[in-house]
């Protein structure tokens, strides 16, 4: 006759089924949570490479103009009534970010737009894609000729160099791809400063603002997600990389002239020494936060030599990067 299970086998094996379900949820929970972690961590460390090589790669070319260096060429600004972002005399230009304000004081294109705490870093230089001209100009107000790959339009603001002289303007009317016109419209003159030469280089004018900026995403935890941005010179913005919380840049200042840094000041002791055309690098330092909350317990962290515990449990990482500026000191 067969005999089927007691209630004490029975209740055995319920109770050894719940400790092997056990066992294997809590070994499936915990590999979740790492694997969690470490994806978050592998994000967040390819945001941190991309951060720090575009950082690098745009602000090393600040005061570009075509020549292998911006004290080679004697650049006029034909712009009428300029605005600050058309101010190329000061290539690279910072500001701290304090508690509740900024020094100095932010232009009108960033206002409002920046994290408090965190710096912000403008960058002027020209198009590194240039296009030569094809025919002489002859004289100082004829039309630039130039072959077609710009694509220059009327209202763009141009630079032009033979890497003796060089002029910034904004394109006139009857612009076209291969004829560019210099009016009186929108510069002080219709002169250039020569008679530029077939060979001699048309880029269009460049100017970037880098800074921390809420994004107006929230996490699973309902906190802000910040990012890196980018503004161009039409005001545009654009998200390079999220999970950057913080940025504080010093600038190395050449004080003796030998193209190299002897001291690293704040954006607001160089604007009060003027020795903005003194800066020949930039040490910029960007804290990196996951983006949402995957550690079990707060984690304290390192940045600007100074130990922090957050009151959330994202990971952060501290990065460095040193960026020296071609046109002015040893090439990077």
């Amino acid at each position: 006759m067969n005999k089927g299970f007691s209630i004490i086998e029975f209740m055995i094996a319920i109770t050894l089924g719940a400790l092997i379900v056990a066992t294997v949820g809590s070994v499936y929970l915990s590999n979740k949570a790492t694997y969690r972690v470490q994806e978050e961590l592998a994000r967040l460390q390819e945001n941190a490479r991309y951060a720090n090589y575009y950082l690098n790669f745009t602000l090393r070319m600040a005061g570009f103009q075509g020549c292998a260096s911006e004290s080679f060429v004697k650049m006029t600004n034909r712009v009428k009534s300029p605005s600050k972002m058309l101010l190329y005399d000061t290539p690279v230009l910072g500001y701290d970010g304090l508690a509740s304000s900024f020094s100095p004081t932010l232009p009108a294109n960033l206002t409002a737009k920046i994290v408090t705490g965190t710096d912000a870093v403008e960058v002027r230089m020209a198009s590194l894609t240039g296009v030569q001209l094809r025919d002489d100009m002859n004289q100082s107000i004829n039309p630039i000729l130039v072959y077609d790959r710009l694509g220059i339009q009327a209202g763009d603001v141009v630079m032009i160099s033979d890497c003796s002289v060089g002029d910034i303007f904004i394109a006139g009317g009857n612009t076209n791809s291969t004829a560019i016109t210099h009016t009186v419209t929108n510069n002080n003159t219709n002169e250039l400063s020569a008679s530029y030469i077939s060979g001699s280089q048309v880029m269009r004018y460049v100017y970037y603002a880098f800074y921390i900026k809420d994004t107006g995403r929230i996490n699973a935890n309902s906190q802000p997600i910040y990012a890196l941005v980018r503004q161009d010179l039409d005001g545009t913005e654009q998200e390079l990389v999220d999970g950057i919380e913080k940025m504080t840049i010093r600038y190395g200042v050449d004080t003796n002239a030998d193209n190299t840094a002897d001291e690293y000041q704040t954006a607001t002791a160089v604007n009060s020494a003027n020795n903005w055309n003194k800066v020949i690098s930039l040490k910029i330092n960007l804290l990196f936060a996951t983006v949402e909350n995957v550690n079990n317990k707060p984690q304290a962290y390192q940045f600007n030599g100074a130990t922090i515990t957050p009151t959330d449990r994202k990971l952060r990482r501290e990065w460095q990067t040193f960026v020296t500026i071609r046109n002015r000191g040893l090439p990077s």
